[in-house]
């Protein structure tokens, strides 16, 4: 389906055809690409000791940048928002942000994923709910740095407190994954549903983005949003 206002419609209903209120949407550039973590993409035998030293430096070497006493949790999600790899995959509670990151460098078909993220913890976990982080058994740091708890799951989906600038204004959930080698749409297929976002349909769905006020500065709310969002509005 090229083009846009009727895709929005399929659209539509597949977001009410979850009958939830609250939903995980993911946009991928890149249609091909697979629902897993970026410390899934680095090799096997590199990547406990590889994590263990990225968290201990940025927590380390991050100093006042960092919120005296920031707990497990918030270390990691700001890793996550800064580019360093790890078992988080970003997600957002509002679609439109999602399709802003799916057509951002998008070359051909793109795509955004919902994600119930209740009937994923039902199946992973047993447990038809959204916790916060501190509902979990124990922290990023038990379960990956120091390794003294197992995650209760393969996967689990989490809504954070978002003190975090970039996690506040992108609206953000997580989900965990223990499983580095299976991507989540495999894992749990009938929890997800996938929209692709054709190349025809792409400049009427930027057009979209405009009226409903997502930017790359509504998105990352400080200086380097801010020009990013200047050069494109003025030199690109």
């Amino acid at each position: 389906m090229d083009n846009w206002y009727e895709l929005y419609g399929n659209i539509t209903e597949t977001i009410q055809s979850f009958k939830t209120d609250i939903l995980f949407f993911r946009g991928h550039s890149n249609a091909s690409w697979n629902l897993l973590p970026t410390l899934a993409r680095i090799k096997k035998a590199n990547r406990t000791k590889l994590e263990q030293i990225l968290y201990f430096d940025f927590q380390t070497r991050a100093g006042s940048l960092l919120p005296e006493n920031n707990s497990c949790w918030n270390n990691a999600f700001t890793m996550q928002h800064h580019g360093l790899p790890t078992r988080l995959l970003d997600w957002s509670e509002n679609f439109a942000t999602a399709l802003y990151f799916a057509l951002k460098g998008a070359q051909g078909e793109c795509c955004v994923w919902v994600l119930n993220p209740f009937s994923l913890n039902a199946a992973a976990i047993d447990q038809e709910t959204l916790p916060r982080p501190g509902d979990l058994n124990g922290t990023y740091d038990d379960y990956f740095i120091s390794e003294n708890r197992k995650i209760e799951g393969k996967v689990i989906a989490i809504s954070p407190f978002r003190h975090h600038p970039r996690v506040f204004h992108q609206r953000a959930g997580f989900t965990i994954h223990d499983d580095l080698e299976s991507p989540l749409e495999k894992l749990y297929p009938d929890c997800l549903a996938k929209i692709m976002i054709p190349e025809k349909a792409q400049s009427d769905a930027r057009q979209f983005l405009k009226l409903v006020g997502v930017t790359e500065f509504t998105l990352f709310p400080d200086l380097d949003g801010l020009s990013r969002e200047l050069i494109h509005e003025h030199l690109l």
